[in-house]
This record gives C-alpha cells, structure tokens and sequence, in this order.
C-alpha cells in the first residue's frame, strides 16, 4: 500500500501485527523490518505498545484469548506465537523466519533491498503466508515499484494507492496542508508527489540531487567523530527572502533553521552566538555580515558563489562547485540528514529536488541561477545553500574581505 504521509499506514501495520498473533496463537512468526532500524525502533514498535495499551485485553481473555505479552521489539501470544523487529539487510534472518503461520511486515518497503524481497519469497511456497508492504512512493526503481506498476511475476500482490482526497475525506490529512505544499514544493517537485499525492515522481534528467539519494541521507546515521563544527548561513538579502543557518560536523547535519528579517546585526549576533566557524555568502549584504564578525575576531570564511571556480575546466563558477560537490555526498551516501525535525527536512527536501543544472557551450557544469529558482518556485532555495556553504572546504573560502570603506 502507498499514500500521502501522515495517512496512518504504520497503525495499520501496527494492527496488523496484534490482529494476526491474537488469532493464530500457534506456531506464529510475524518478522517486521524497515528500510532502517530507526523506523522500527522509533515508529513501528512504539505503534504497536500504543495499540496495545488501548486493547481490551480483560475483554479477549473472557472470550478464550491469550493476551500477548509485549517487550520493547518483540511480542509472544502463549508459547507457539512471536513477533519480532529485523534489520532489513540481514536477508539471512529474513529467510529463516518459518510457521505454520507466517506475517511478513515491511515498513518503508520503498528503500528495503532487493535480497531481503526475495529472501521472504520462499515463505509462500507453502502455509499460511501473508505480506503487507506499505511506504510512501520513493523513484521509480525497486522491488515497491516494480509491485505497483505490476512488473511481470508480481501480479500475485494486491495494491492499493490510497490517494489524497480520500485521505483528506477520512480526516487523516487537512486539506490546508496539502495546499500549503503545493505552494511550498509546486506540482511538479517530485517531494510533492510523494509525500502529498502518493505518486511516485518522475525525476527530471537535469534535477541535481535526486529524491532516491535525500531519503537514502534521511534514514542514514553516521559518525560525526571529532571534526569541528561548521555553520553556513545564508543571509535574506529581500522582503520575501529568509536568513538560513545549518550546522554540520563531519558529514552529520546537526540541526537547521531559518528566520525572517533583514536586520544585519541580529543575524550577526545569531551567528556569533553559535561559538562555530561560520561559513558565509558574501555576495550582497553578506558581504556586511562577514565584516562585522572579522571585527569581532569570530571565525568565518566568506564565500562568494559567483566568483570563479577552483576546477574552471568543469564548472562554470563556485556556486556550481560547491553544489555539485553536495550533490556527489549524497550519490556517495557520506551525508546524514537523520537528525533534522521533520519540518526542517521537509522545506529542505523540496528546495534540493528543485534544483537543477544544464552545461554552458564550453561543457562547464551551470547551476539554475537563484533568482529563476524564485521565480520557478515562489521562494529564494534559502536552506539548500545554506546547506551547501556548511559543506563548502577551506580550500574554496577566503579566510577574510577586503574593507573598501
């Protein structure tokens, strides 16, 4: 099953799990994986404990049921019946699962590889077997597409596409959201598509950073280990523009945020206030910014994207370099997202998917200018260059300005 987000498809997994261990008490496995351990950890199992406190379990047991008994990642009906928690790229485990009765639930099943697909298959070559795969749609690649776009050989699934009109008349999505969405992404962002409409995107040849590669950084957790802290702020340079600042360490993003207003003192004290080495756009009033933080002996490099690229031979200048140099940590899986709330990471999935890219006539790589960006999307891509200057390597940043005053 594929939807909207925030349509309830992990309490229907949730419900599955209890509703098959209370009805087939004996010789039971119900093996529950994600595309990461966190989605378990965090959002699956605790599913599961909230169902579970609610049911009438006084109730079941006066009608002959056995009430279940629930650990943190693992649940026993008498001693025949189990539930538990797998890592999806353990197909080993996955295909060790026998019972008379069997219940596969994958959560997430968009990014779960293609080894642990075919390592449940053999489960249904006899017994009770069962299978429920739900997500929100990721690109168009992978066993949960290739299942809904009924590829030959998986016709034996049932699919079901719950749209967003029939989320919105159940009451489990309002309407003002989705259209703020729209607004937020476009029709066209392949983040809207997923995440609002249940669609799998389309992503356009030119896009930079692919949906595949920001929800692979989504659900990967990495070591930041002992490397300094960077921030990148981007500063609002007009009325409709927000100022932007992340912070990173190592290849783990540790936190974003934005604000509006354009009073440059206060984005000043923002950044000093952080204690980090900062990384500015000195293009525009940036440019003021990073003289006053020189004047305050605050660590900063001041970065300016239209100036000339480092690798002239590919790039045309340094905003191309810097946002391609983003763009390869996420084909090369050596960012981690995982730490962001959720509305951070949604305002900056939809500006990373909507950039795009073409070449010039001499082959050097152009990225869409900021100010068609706007124009394409209603809004300044504020976060995803903020992004980009906590990324931005020394090599590519001066250390100070020159004072024309």
């Amino acid at each position: 099953m594929r939807g909207p987000h925030g349509l309830g498809k992990t309490a229907l997994a949730a419900w599955a799990v209890l509703w098959f261990a209370c009805t087939r008490p004996d010789d039971t496995k119900i093996p529950t994986t994600a595309s990461a351990w966190r989605q378990l950890e965090k959002f699956l199992w605790p599913e599961i404990h909230k169902w579970y406190r609610r049911g009438d379990w006084d109730k079941w047991d006066s009608k002959g049921g056995i009430k279940p008994n629930l650990l943190m990642l693992k649940l026993k009906v008498g001693v025949g019946c189990e539930a538990f928690a797998l890592a999806s790229d353990n197909e080993a485990l996955i295909e060790g699962a026998h019972g008379t009765n069997l219940l596969y639930v994958f959560d997430e099943s968009k990014a779960v590889p293609e080894k642990t697909w075919d390592a449940a298959e053999g489960a249904f070559a006899t017994g009770d077997a069962y299978w429920l795969a739900i997500s929100t749609p990721g690109d168009m690649s992978g066993r949960f597409y290739n299942i809904h776009r009924r590829a030959p050989g998986l016709e034996d699934w049932w699919t079901r596409h719950v749209k967003l009109e029939e989320a919105i008349k159940a009451g489990r999505i309002r309407r003002e959201w989705a259209e703020a969405r729209e607004r937020q992404w476009g029709k066209d962002s392949p983040v809207y598509q997923a995440r609002v409409l249940g669609e799998f995107p389309e992503q356009a040849e030119d896009a930079l950073i692919s949906l595949k590669w920001l929800e692979a950084a989504r659900l990967r957790e990495l070591d930041p280990g002992e490397n300094e802290k960077i921030a990148g702020l981007d500063v609002a340079d007009t009325g409709a523009d927000d100022s932007a600042m992340f912070i990173r360490q190592g290849p783990v993003v540790l936190s974003g945020e934005w604000w509006h207003g354009h009073e440059l003192m206060a984005t000043t004290g923002k950044a000093k206030s952080i204690g980090l080495h900062v990384n500015v756009d000195s293009i525009g009033v940036g440019a003021g910014v990073c003289s006053r933080l020189r004047e305050l002996e605050h660590p900063n490099s001041a970065i300016n994207v239209g100036a000339g690229a480092r690798d002239k031979e590919h790039f045309l200048n340094k905003r191309a370099e810097l946002h391609w140099g983003l763009r390869e940590r996420f084909r090369d899986g050596d960012i981690d997202l995982s730490r962001l709330p959720q509305h951070v990471y949604d305002r900056l999935s939809g500006e990373l998917t909507a950039i795009k890219y073409t070449y010039t006539s001499a082959g050097k790589i152009k990225i869409e200018p900021k100010a068609d960006m706007k124009k394409r999307l209603g809004h300044s891509p504020d976060l995803a260059d903020s992004l980009m200057l906590s990324f931005a390597p020394p090599s590519l940043a001066a250390s100070s300005l020159v004072d024309f005053a």
